[in-house]
């Protein structure tokens, strides 16, 4: 069970991060979404999937489970 930890899944697995590497987490994904949009556009498939997997780490750090 993660207390002090915040819990989210991907790629069907769950991790359990502290809250300053959740950030870290969503502040290199933020990263990597600019240069994705700036190589492939807004409307390309590998910017959404990036987009929303930056939206999935923002919602697991506003649950603050």
């Amino acid at each position: 069970i993660c207390h002090i930890y915040y819990k989210y899944a991907i790629m069907k697995g769950f991790f359990c991060v502290y809250e300053k590497e959740l950030l870290q987490l969503i502040e290199n994904k933020r990263k990597e979404l600019v240069i994705i949009v700036s190589q492939y556009g807004l409307n390309s498939s590998r910017t959404i999937q990036y987009s929303q997997e930056l939206d999935s780490l923002l919602n697991v750090y506003n649950k603050k489970s």
